[in-house]
C-alpha cells in the first residue's frame, strides 16, 4: 500500500524535528525534565497541541501527579470584539489556523501558528533544578487595528499518587485565587507527608483578571474542551473553588491589547505549589523575560556538553540523529522519569559514556536501597517492595561496564549503606548480589522467578516456585563481566568461586535447558515448561535465545541453531517478535503475558528484546542482520514509516503491533531501557569501539551496507576521533575485524588501544 508522506522533518543535521502539520497520526510528545540537583524531580510531556501528563518526585520517593496521563493542558484565546475562541495548535478548539509548526528539541517544545493577521507561538521547557515547566507565549499583531485578546492557560490536574481511603475520592482538593501571587493554587488536604509537593500552582507574569479551579467554568453544563463557555463572552471570577463533579484544573485569565504592529509576550508556571518564598521568587523570575530565557540558554548549554560526548557519522541519517541526539536524550530523559532497579542500571551502562560522574553518583544511589541478603526492591523512589528475580544478576552485568569507563578500581572500596543501615564496599555490594543469586534456586537449578524476572507479565501463578532460565543466563554474563574485575582486584578466591558457578550453570543451562532446538524461557513450579516445542503456544522466546549467546553459555554449534530458528521462528519486516506462535488465550503457568492483546507489547515486538538480539547477531559476527534489525525497529523504516506506525520520528518506542489487524502500530514512548543499548550496540559492538580496563578494544563488526564510518568518543578525559574504513576487497561486504591500526598517524601493533596518552585529542585510523 501507498504511504503518506510525514507530516515533518529534522533540522540542525538531527538536532530537532519540525512538524509541519497539527494533525499527525497522533499527538507526537516531547520529554521535559528537570535535571541532577535540586529538591524536586520534575518531568512532563508536551505534544503537538500542548497536552501531556506531569509528575514531580521528591528526595524521600513521594510521588505527585499533577497532570494525569489523559490530561489536558492548552492556552484558548479569545478576542474581545469578535468573541471568537481559538488555540494555536488549533486544538481543542477547531477554529483553523494557518502556518502551524511545532518545533521539538533537546531542551523545548514551540508551537507557532498564524489567526487573522495575528502570529502566536507557544513554547514548553522545564528549567534545570526546578520544580514547573515554564510556558512563553508571543504575540505579534500585523493587522492595521488594535487587537485586544484574552489568554486562558489551562492544566487538568490531579494531585495525588499516595495511598489514601477510598472514601476520600476526589473530594480533599481546595483551589484558591491568589491576587497577590497571580496565580491560581490547588491543594490536597488528605494528610501526606509532603503538603509542598502534593500542590499545584499556575503563576503569570502579567496580573490576571480571574481564576478558575475547575472544569465548571468552562465545561457544565454541555460544553466541551472544542466548545468551553467561553464562547459566550464570560469571564473568570476572582473566587476560590472546592470540589464538585466537573472535576479540578487551574486556569487563569489575562487580558491584552496589542498596537498594529505591536508584539507582546506572556510567561506562565505550572508546577508544584512549593513553599510561599519558592513561589515569590519564581513569579519575579517570570516578570524578567531574559531571566526566563537564561534559564533556557543555561538547560541548553547543559545538553549540549551531553551531546558532545560521542558522535557517530554512518551516512545513515536515521541511525546518526537518533545516536547523536535523540538516544542521548531519551536515557537522560529516562533516568529522571524511572527509579528502577533493573531498568536504571541496564541505562547506566551506556549513560557513564556521556555523564560518568552523574551515572556514578546515581548508581550509588540505587546500590543504597539494595537489602543486606544481596536482593533489591523493584525500585526505589517510591519504594515497590515486590520481588523481581533479575535485580541482583544486572547488578552484576552493570558494575564492570561503570569501572571499565572510569578505570577506577578504587571505586570498589566506596562505602555504601544497604537499605537496612549497615555499611558496605561497592564490592561488598556486589559479592552478596552474588552470593544471593547463587543460592535463589528452584528445585531444577535456575534461578527463581518470584513475582517475576526481566518480563513482567511472566507472573503466572503456576509459576509461583517457577524458575527462569533468562535469569540464570544473565546472572551468567554478569559473572563473566565480573571474573576480569577480581582478577584485577586480585581476589583470587573470589575469582575461582565465580568461575566454578559459571561453568556449573552452563553445564546446567545445557542439559536441562536446552529443548532440542532452542533453549527453553522457563519452569514452572512442576516441572512444567515455558517456550518449549511441547507448548501450543510461546514455543520459542527471542531472550532466552539472545541471552544464550551474550552469555557466553551456548556452545558453538547450538549458537548456529538457535540463531536459525530466531530467524525462521521469530523475524518479521517490522522486527523481532518476543515469542511464537503467539498467545491468544490466557495460560495460568504464563500469567498476564498470555492475557495480552495478541501481537501487542510483550505478547508481539517488544523494542527491548530486539536489542538483546541485535547485539548477539553483531557478537556472532552477523553485521547484515543486526543492521536490517536496527533499520526495523527504529521509528520511521521504511516499511513502518511514521504514517503508519504513529511513532514520533524522534522517539524510540517500546513496542510496535505484530497481528494482522494493526500491523505496525507502535506503543509507548519515552519509557524505554532500548535507546541505552542501541547506544551501546552502536558504538561498542558494530563500529566496535569497546571500553575494557585498560583502555579501548577495536574490534569493529560492519554490515556490507557501511565501508566506513566515524565515530567520536570522550574517554578518560580523551577525545578520541576514530575512523574506520574497509579494504578495497572487502567494500560491499559484511567485514569483522581489523587489518590496520594508525594511532596518531603511526601504525599501532595491538587491537587494545592502552590509555595512557595525555593527549586531549587522539586520531586513530582503523583499516578494515
Amino acid at each position: 500500500m501507498t504511504m503518506k508522506k510525514n507530516p515533518g522533518y529534522f533540522g540542525e543535521n538531527g538536532k530537532n524535528y519540525i512538524l509541519e502539520s497539527n494533525r499527525p497520526p497522533r499527538e507526537w510528545k516531547n520529554a521535559h525534565f528537570s535535571g541532577p540537583g535540586g529538591k524536586y524531580r520534575y518531568w512532563t510531556r508536551f505534544s503537538n497541541t500542548g497536552s501531556g501528563y506531569s509528575f514531580c518526585v521528591d528526595k524521600e520517593g513521594n510521588h505527585c501527579t499533577l497532570v494525569p496521563d489523559q490530561g489536558k493542558k492548552t492556552i484558548w484565546f479569545r478576542d474581545e470584539e469578535t468573541r471568537e475562541v481559538f488555540s494555536i495548535a488549533g486544538f481543542p478548539v477547531p477554529t483553523e489556523v494557518t502556518d502551524y509548526t511545532c518545533i521539538f528539541t533537546q531542551g523545548s517544545t514551540t508551537i507557532s501558528s498564524r489567526f487573522d493577521n495575528m502570529e502566536f507561538s507557544w513554547r514548553c521547557f522545564v528549567p534545570l533544578g526546578e520544580a514547573c515547566e515554564i510556558w512563553t507565549v508571543e504575540i505579534k499583531n500585523e493587522s492595521k487595528k488594535t487587537r485586544n485578546f484574552s489568554l486562558f492557560p489551562y492544566a487538568e490536574i490531579q494531585i495525588d499518587g499516595f495511598d489514601c481511603p477510598y472514601a476520600y475520592g476526589n473530594w480533599h482538593k481546595r483551589v484558591e485565587f491568589d491576587k497577590a501571587g497571580q496565580s491560581m493554587k490547588a491543594r490536597n488536604l488528605y494528610p501526606n507527608p509532603n503538603p509542598a509537593l502534593f500542590g499545584a500552582m499556575l503563576i503569570s507574569s502579567r496580573e490576571p483578571i480571574g481564576g478558575a479551579g475547575g472544569n465548571e467554568a468552562f465545561f457544565a453544563p454541555s460544553y466541551s474542551y472544542s466548545h468551553p463557555r467561553l464562547v459566550l463572552g464570560e469571564n473568570l471570577e476572582q473566587k476560590d473553588f472546592a470540589h464538585d463533579e466537573s472535576g479540578e484544573a487551574l486556569s487563569l485569565q489575562v487580558k491584552i491589547s496589542i498596537e498594529p504592529g505591536g508584539y507582546e509576550r506572556l510567561d506562565f508556571s505550572l508546577g508544584i505549589l512549593g513553599e510561599t518564598v519558592e513561589n515569590a521568587r519564581m513569579l519575579k523570575l517570570l516578570k524578567d523575560p531574559s531571566a526566563v530565557d537564561k534559564l533556557l540558554s543555561f538547560r541548553d548549554k547543559c545538553e549540549e556538553k551531553l551531546i558532545d560526548s560521542s558522535w557517530i557519522y554512518t551516512g545513515d541519517k536515521r541511525v546518526d540523529y537518533q545516536f547523536n541526539y535523540w538516544l542521548k536524550k531519551q536515557m537522560h530523559s529516562y533516568l529522571v522519569y524511572k527509579t528502577g532497579v533493573r531498568d536504571n542500571l541496564q541505562t547506566f551502562m551506556a549513560y557513564c559514556t556521556i555523564d560518568r560522574e552523574e551515572t556514578e553518583k546515581q548508581f550509588l544511589q540505587l546500590l543504597s536501597c539494595q537489602y543486606s541478603d544481596g536482593s533489591f526492591p523493584h525500585s526505589w523512589s517510591p519504594l515497590n517492595e515486590k520481588l523481581y528475580s533479575d535485580k541482583p544478576a544486572w547488578l552484576l552485568f552493570t558494575l564492570p561496564a561503570l569501572i571499565k569507563e572510569s578505570g577506577d578500581l578504587k571505586f570498589m572500596n566506596r562505602m555504601v549503606s544497604f537499605s537496612n543501615g549497615e555499611e558496605a564496599t561497592v564490592l561488598e555490594h556486589l559479592l552478596r548480589a552474588f552470593n544471593y543469586l547463587k543460592k535463589d534456586k528452584g528445585r531444577n537449578g535456575f534461578n527463581l522467578i518470584h513475582t517475576a524476572d526481566w518480563n513482567d507479565d511472566l507472573d503466572g501463578p503456576g509459576l509461583k516456585d517457577g524458575e527462569s532460565l533468562l535469569v540464570t543466563q544473565i546472572f551468567c554474563a554478569g559473572i563473566r563481566e565480573c571474573i576480569p574485575l577480581l582478577e584485577r582486584l586480585e581476589l583470587k578466591s573470589e575469582m575461582m568461586d565465580f568461575l566454578q558457578t559459571f561453568n556449573e550453570l552452563r553445564e546446567l543451562l545445557n542439559k536441562i535447558g536446552w529443548d532440542g532446538e532452542w533453549y527453553l524461557r522457563a519452569l514452572d513450579g512442576e516441572g512444567g515448561k515455558v517456550g518449549s516445542r511441547e507448548n501450543s503456544e510461546g514455543r520459542i522466546y527471542l531472550n532466552s535465545q539472545a541471552w544464550a549467546i551474550i552469555s557466553g553459555t551456548a556452545p558453538e554449534e547450538r549458537q548456529k541453531e538457535i540463531l536459525k530458528n530466531v530467524d525462521r521462528y521469530l523475524d518479521t519486516p517490522l522486527g523481532l517478535k518476543v515469542l511464537d506462535p503467539t498467545y491468544t488465550s490466557f495460560d495460568p503457568s504464563v500469567g498476564s503475558l498470555s492475557a495480552a492483546l495478541p501481537g501487542f507489547y510483550v505478547n508481539g515486538i517488544y523494542v527491548h528484546a530486539n536489542m538483546f538480539m541485535i547485539m548477539a547477531d553483531f557478537m556472532s559476527g552477523r553485521a547484515n542482520l543486526g543492521w536490517e534489525r536496527i533499520q526495523k525497529i527504529l521509528p520511521d523504516s521504511e516499511k513502518n514509516p511514521s504514517t503508519n506506525s504513529q511513532c514520533e520520528p524522534f522517539s524510540i518506542t517500546n513496542c510496535y503491533r505484530s497481528d494482522d489487524l494493526r500491523p505496525g502500530l507502535c506503543g509507548d514512548v519515552w519509557h524505554s531501557g532500548s535507546p541505552a543499548w542501541l547506544h551501546l550496540i552502536l558504538m561498542e559492538y558494530m563500529a566496535g569501539i569497546r571500553r575494557d580496563y585498560d583502555g579501548l578494544i577495536i574490534d569493529p563488526c560492519l554490515p556490507a551496507e557501511l565501508d566506513e564510518i566515524r565515530l567520536e568518543r570522550v574517554f578518560r578525559g580523551c577525545r578520541y576521533i576514530i575512523s574506520l574504513s574497509k579494504r578495497e576487497e572487502n567494500k560491499r561486504r559484511e567485514t569483522r575485524g581489523c587489518h590496520t591500526i594508525l594511532r596518531n598517524g603511526i601504525p599501532y601493533p595491538a587491537h587494545l588501544l592502552m590509555h595512557n596518552t595525555g593527549n586531549i585529542i587522539e586520531n586513530i585510523e582503523v583499516i578494515i
